[in-house]
């Protein structure tokens, strides 16, 4: 839940349920400079990000602004973090928080894979702010496809410039002709190229966007899930009570009269619980039978031995 004064008037109050964000009453909020998002796209995105009157979201690349290259996009981005990626298409507007931003390679030839489940742990989630639910809605990722490929300046990931997730899948630089697949070895242009797709079985209640049902795919960018983005946009999450705090003063400790002084244990919070993987058949021959659906028997091999799309 989260209240907001707005010049000691005006309150306003947002109700997260589930997986949607319920916007009621109008609020005063200023997007970011440079930004593409109305002001109530950007009170949603805050709102799927848990956001308050510490959060802010700076614009740090354009299609539109900067280029539409790979190279354009990296030279703006760089190694900040954690990122939002937004993609606008037509009415709808939806994308993917990436915690630990686009990690590149030290290859400029190849690509660098992480498993935000396993093998480094990071938040990965998508999202929609218009054009596909009734209020703006964040689709958690399955643990098992939870995942992020970014191809080197020169490289490519099956045919992409970079893949998030598999089964839930979002890439952009793909050639559409060639499509996504580990023998595909150049990339689009045109960063803008996309592909898209989401299993409906996996998406909140109310979806009215594009979708293939003899697939059971939504396709937030429409069409046969490969598109042309009208703008690619890259935020990066800030928290303003990150700044460092003033030191603190403490008075001086009274003087102990007693002869003696016996020490006083001293305790630590309590130690984190270690990181614990889960692999669930079910979930597995799901993401093998998505395969098929989507590529054939060589993608569902693929995504089986842990490959990417």
């Amino acid at each position: 839940m989260l209240v907001r004064a707005v010049a000691g008037l005006l309150i306003v109050l947002c109700v997260v349920e589930g997986q949607q964000v319920h916007l009621r009453g109008l609020q005063e909020v200023t997007p970011p400079n440079g930004t593409s998002l109305s002001a109530s796209e950007y009170e949603g995105l805050l709102g799927l990000l848990g956001g308050n009157d510490t959060t802010e979201l700076t614009s740090l690349y354009r299609t539109s602004v900067h280029g539409t290259t790979y190279g354009d996009l990296l030279d703006r981005v760089g190694d900040a973090k954690p990122i939002v990626l937004v993609i606008r298409k037509d009415k709808y507007v939806f994308g993917v928080f990436i915690s630990k931003g686009l990690l590149l390679p030290d290859d400029r030839t190849g690509s660098n894979f992480y498993d935000c489940q396993n093998t480094y742990p990071c938040d990965l989630w998508h999202f929609s702010l218009a054009g596909h639910f009734p209020k703006p809605t964040k689709i958690e990722i399955r643990p098992v496809i939870k995942r992020v490929e970014v191809a080197g300046r020169e490289g490519n990931v099956s045919g992409a410039n970079f893949i998030i997730g598999t089964y839930q899948l979002l890439a952009c630089g793909v050639v559409a002709e060639s499509g996504l697949g580990p023998r595909n070895k150049r990339t689009a242009a045109d960063i803008r190229s996309c592909a898209q797709r989401i299993p409906m079985s996996l998406l909140p209640e109310g979806y009215t966007g594009e979708k293939n049902s003899s697939w059971g795919y939504a396709l937030f960018g429409g069409g046969s899930g490969y598109f042309t983005a009208d703008e690619i946009e890259v935020l990066q999450v800030r928290e303003s009570i990150d700044q460092p705090s003033p030191p603190m003063t403490t008075a001086p400790e009274p003087v102990d009269s007693t002869p003696t002084i016996t020490p006083q244990p001293t305790t630590t919070g309590p130690i984190s619980a270690p990181l614990t993987t889960t692999s669930d058949p079910a979930e597995s021959a799901a993401v093998c039978q998505g395969g098929l659906r989507w590529g054939g028997m060589v993608v569902a091999m693929l995504i089986c031995t842990g490959g990417l799309l």
